[in-house]
């Protein structure tokens, strides 16, 4: 027991990849391979402290929390807003273009749409169907 405990003694604290400062605490977080404070393990883009998350994600040496992460770099995205989506997103989708929930509303008034509501797309535009027979049919 002695031995063990000289030996643990004698390595070097491990640095923490966020701050650079020894790591002395008796929890840490260990993520792509590097060893971080609880405090210290952020988001690169939005700065969320990440030490409570379930989840999240690394690119070319970068943190991200899931959010971030596919909104960076997911292949799928909103044909509103440009921003990503993850698996998890519910979506709206009509005919080939694929919205958030939240993105699927009339680009005139604003109302959201929901399935079974009338609307009308053009250009990747989305319109309510009484603007889009007001204004983009007349």
């Amino acid at each position: 027991m002695l031995k063990d405990l000289i030996a643990a003694e004698t390595v070097a604290p491990e640095k923490c990849a966020g701050c650079g400062i020894p790591i002395r605490d008796r929890y840490y977080l260990l993520v792509a391979d590097r060893a971080w404070h609880n405090q210290c393990l952020r988001c690169c883009k939005c700065l969320h402290n990440l030490e409570a998350e379930l989840s999240c994600y690394s690119r070319e040496g970068n943190i991200y929390c899931k959010d971030d992460y596919y909104r960076h770099f997911s292949a799928r995205r909103c044909a509103r807003c440009g921003n990503g989506i993850s698996a998890s997103d519910l979506v709206m989708r009509a005919k080939d273009l694929i919205f958030h929930v939240n993105c699927f509303s009339c680009l005139i008034c604003g109302q959201l749409l929901r399935g079974g509501d009338t609307a009308g797309i053009r250009d990747g535009r989305v319109f309510c169907g009484e603007h889009y027979e007001s204004e983009v049919l007349r």
